[in-house]
């Protein structure tokens, strides 16, 4: 006999490995695994054909068969005594245990067959499971993991797609505090157009710090702003590279919830409100010292992890029905594309490729988009291949969305979102072998501490209950009763941008109005001034600008959208073009005077449309445009 705890199963059962796959998550203790062909040579034990026909556990000399040997299992292996417990003293439980017990074992072939396609295949031989615990003993906590043994049993951990969740997640950083660097000064600088030394000055006064986090309350001096999204820049450089995880972690989010807090009109867009919420649950997800790869891992939490696709599935699957509740009869007759190429905040020249496109062509890319938005989300929460599945089609969907738009960082961090749906296995078995020489692929798995376990616990409730409350108001009803513990959660939640409602594209424009702002030094003779990313002039073909976000760019598009009362931000855009800011010049193309300051000011506005194919060769043009109307008046700086 053996002289450690048993457990003897049908080594020609595939569900049966997986079953003890997925145990070995929460296996405490060494547990010994043999098949039954094995088992009938090493030890006195039951028939084989008993043994076939149902699982046994071995403990201190005595054999548990059926749902019994599983509820010992866990009491021995998992320490979870509880379904033990519950077993022998709730009544009629344990003859319902067994009775599915003898389902699942009669149906073992067919289970067998259904994890193939949703997990994968299992190895033939049983050596794999073998040697996953050959290292755990009875008075450790830690589990050994190598890519031979992952491989071979499609052990679904999450140690690598960790890592790579955490280094793509630093590479938007950069990207994102990249692209703020070049437009800082020009956006929230002293002579800026929306200067964040006034507007802190203003919130000071008026309202606490709490509800604005912000460092820049305090510090927001022009050397300051430029300081920040350097050290944003060298925060994200340092999480690619994979060091400092959990502090990287923490100032990369605190600088750009800084910049979210107190960058109005400039920075309100979702994806900076999606990178917090993301940025938020990172913080929980990494461990906090040494390097994300160094020995002994910290094991990703569960519960963030179940988070983190939440927020995926929040964000897809919201975008959908926001489409189909609008009414929009664009969405409703699959005709949204025919407009949306030419009218969407921010083409570049693939997107006037992709408008010649035909008629039919744009109503099935309609149908995968609602197919992605509306169908492939509930895949997030499904097993193995259905999440990997879900992981190409949602990554195909935002590489067709930057092939045909400007969108700055968006679409790299839906993709860096979506590695939380793969696990080790797809990862390894992937990788190329010269890239797995470079690496250490041998790690171990350190399950998570209980004070940092009970704080995502934590975390994960106050994060949900308003975030339920909000959502239901949201799609069910407006009258909602909500409790103050839960009105109090969700303001801090908003004030620290940890949740926010999601619907991109709702209702599709079917024109596109372009402010054009023109200048003039004596009020008769008017210059338009160019931008470096917007339309402009009709022979200028639509520039890339991605993975960059050009924001004034980006908030005069929305502007164009409704009048110049609702935009008040454009007047002290005016009054510094009038100053000639050079911040503010800088974020635009050549001035039209020069050297020389305007004394007037006004904005127009035109109804822009693609051209043709037969349009472009004739005439070279990549835009027409009609003249709409005034969209501001004529303004003096003395006035």
């Amino acid at each position: 006999m053996f002289n450690v705890p048993t457990l003897i199963y049908d080594g020609s059962c595939g569900f049966c490995k997986r079953c003890i796959s997925y145990f070995q998550r929460f296996q405490r203790r060494h547990i010994n695994y043999i098949t039954s062909e094995k088992a009938q040579y090493l030890m006195d034990t039951p028939a084989k054909k008993d043994m076939d026909a149902s699982v046994y556990f071995y403990h201190e000399g005595i054999f548990f068969k059926g749902a019994e040997a599983i509820f010992e299992l866990y009491a021995v292996g998992a320490k979870k005594t509880h379904w033990k417990w519950m077993y022998n003293k709730i009544g009629g439980l344990k003859f319902l245990a067994e009775l599915g017990y003898f389902c699942v074992a009669k149906n073992r072939k067919w289970l067998s067959k259904i994890s193939q396609v949703l997990y994968g295949k299992f190895e033939k031989e049983s050596g794999g499971i073998d040697r996953l615990h050959s290292r755990v003993f009875a008075n450790s906590k830690e589990t050994w993991f190598s890519e031979d043994v992952v491989y071979q049993n499609r052990i679904e951990t999450y140690v690598i797609a960790q890592s790579l969740f955490f280094r793509g997640m630093g590479l938007v950083y950069l990207l994102a505090f990249g692209s703020l660097f070049f437009q800082v000064i020009g956006l929230f600088g002293s002579h800026g157009i929306l200067p964040i030394s006034t507007y802190a000055e203003r919130i000071i006064s008026v309202s606490k710090e709490l509800s604005f986090p912000s460092i820049f309350l305090f510090f927001n001096s022009d050397t300051f702003l430029i300081t920040a999204t350097v050290m944003g820049v060298i925060s994200g450089g340092l999480m690619i590279v994979g060091l400092l995880p959990g502090i990287t972690s923490f100032v990369s989010w605190v600088l750009y919830l800084s910049f979210v807090t107190v960058g109005q009109e400039f920075m309100s867009y979702q994806w900076d409100v999606l990178l917090l919420e993301a940025g938020f649950l990172l913080l929980f997800f990494v461990p906090w010292g040494g390097s994300i790869f160094n020995q002994p891992t910290k094991k990703p939490s569960r519960l963030i992890l179940f988070m983190l696709k939440l927020l995926l599935f929040r964000l897809m699957f919201t975008a959908g029905v926001v489409k189909l509740i609008s009414g929009d009869n664009t969405w409703k007759t699959f005709m949204s594309l025919d407009y949306h190429f030419y009218t969407q905040p921010l083409p570049h020249f693939m997107s006037w490729y992709a408008h010649q496109l035909p008629l039919y062509i744009k109503k099935i890319g309609v149908g995968f988009a609602f197919f992605v938005e509306l169908v492939v989300p509930f895949l997030f929460f499904m097993p193995r291949r259905p999440r990997h599945l879900a992981f190409l089609l949602t990554t195909l969907f935002m590489i067709f969305i930057m092939a045909t738009g400007n969108y700055g960082f968006f679409n790299i961090l839906v993709i860096v979102l979506s590695f939380i749906l793969l696990d080790d296995y797809f990862i390894l078995s992937r990788i190329p072998k010269w890239v797995k020489k470079m690496i250490d692929l041998r790690y171990r798995v350190v399950p998570e501490r209980k004070v940092r376990k009970y704080l995502n616990r934590g975390i994960v409730c106050c994060l949900l209950v308003p975030m339920l409350y909000m959502e239901s108001s949201r799609f069910i009803t407006d009258r909602l009763i909500v409790p103050k513990p839960v009105q109090f959660l969700g303001g801090v939640a908003q004030h620290f941008r940890l949740f926010s409602p999601y619907g991109l594209f709702a209702v599709m424009t079917t024109k596109r109005k372009e402010v054009v702002i023109q200048a003039s030094l004596d009020g008769e003779t008017w210059k338009d001034y160019e931008f470096k990313w917007k339309p402009g002039a009709v022979n200028i073909a639509p520039k890339w600008a991605f993975p960059h976000q050009p924001r004034l760019d980006w908030q005069l598009w929305f502007s164009a959208l409704s009048t110049i009362e609702n935009n008040s931000w454009m007047y002290h855009y005016f009054v510094k073009l009038i100053q000639g800011s050079e911040s503010v010049l800088s974020l635009m193309g050549p001035s039209p005077f020069g050297n020389k300051k305007p004394n007037y000011i006004q904005a127009q506005l035109y109804d822009y449309t693609f051209t043709e194919l037969d349009d472009m060769k004739g005439t070279g043009y990549w835009w027409k445009r009609t003249y709409v109307g005034p969209y501001s008046p004529t303004l003096q700086l003395s006035k």
